[in-house]
């Protein structure tokens, strides 16, 4: 087959434990595209936490926020964007800070990723992204407190995440129980320790699509790998679906191929296999 697209989650999947992308594995992308296969990442994080491994390998596009935002890099343009309802990203948000001491919480615009506080790994990816791309700029701001009518509460939101911050797990079951409430809305739950909330349209799935039709790409030519329950819609519509070895038990059996662990540099091996790839042919 005459793969054309190439749809690489992120977490999980091309990163590895310590969030990163293996000498090998950026080699062997790289290759592919010299051969004229468009990369794309499909992930759950926001544009903003992921730019910098767009840059990495040099991704044509960029599919975020499960489909609800997607970013042409070459363009430097907004291909796509289906951001939540206005009321309902706020009702969202004011009843998620009712338990914010015990809730992480984050929500992305465009240009800013929003969060009640920050964690050590956003500081690190943070430093890591302004000390390799110095003339960009990295917007994130902290709130710790829900009001209305500030700005934060009032930009187009394409995702809301969450996670407790403790062990107890009481309140994180009941804060899904009340979702359940809300309409037009789109909820991942990732084994009960973080939940993605999207506009309902938006999946990674549906933001695949949406690119391959306007490519003129047929789903019989894109290659897809994930690990995640997120990933549920975009192996649903590749022709060619590689699930992780760590990846969940739907997502395995969607596959139509299992690789190694994305430790041990699963991604790079199943291309490697499937191109009929070696260190001769791969670029350097």
């Amino acid at each position: 087959m005459d793969y054309k697209i190439l749809a690489l989650d992120l977490d999980g999947t091309l990163l590895n434990s310590t969030h990163e992308i293996t000498c090998n594995t950026l080699q062997v992308i790289k290759t592919l595209r010299s051969l004229g296969m468009c990369i794309v990442i499909t992930t759950g994080r926001s544009y903003n936490a992921c730019t910098y491994y767009s840059k990495l390998i040099d991704a044509d596009y960029t599919i975020a926020c499960n489909g609800a935002f997607t970013y042409d890099n070459k363009k430097n343009t907004i291909y796509n964007k289906i951001p939540l309802d206005k009321k309902l990203s706020q009702s969202v948000l004011e009843m998620l800070f009712k338990g914010k001491d015990k809730l992480k919480i984050q929500w992305d615009s465009i240009s800013t990723y929003y969060s009640n506080n920050i964690t050590p790994f956003e500081s690190n990816y943070i430093e890591n992204y302004k000390r390799d791309f110095p003339d960009e700029i990295f917007n994130h701001r902290i709130i710790n407190k829900y009001n209305k009518n500030h700005k934060g509460f009032n930009e187009e939101i394409y995702q809301i995440f969450f996670h407790p911050t403790s062990r107890s797990r009481e309140e994180y079951f009941d804060v899904l129980q009340e979702l359940k409430t809300f309409q037009n809305i789109n909820i991942v739950d990732f084994k009960n320790e973080c939940t993605d909330i999207n506009n309902i349209c938006a999946t990674k799935g549906n933001g695949l699509k949406t690119l391959a039709n306007s490519l003129n790409v047929p789903s019989e030519k894109i290659i897809a790998f994930g690990d995640g329950n997120n990933d549920i819609s975009m192996f649903k519509y590749a022709g060619l679906a590689v699930a992780m070895e760590n990846a969940c038990a739907e997502i395995k059996e969607l596959s139509n191929m299992i690789t190694s662990h994305h430790d041990k540099e699963g991604v790079a091996n199943a291309l490697q296999s499937i191109f009929k790839l070696n260190p001769s042919n791969i670029n350097t």
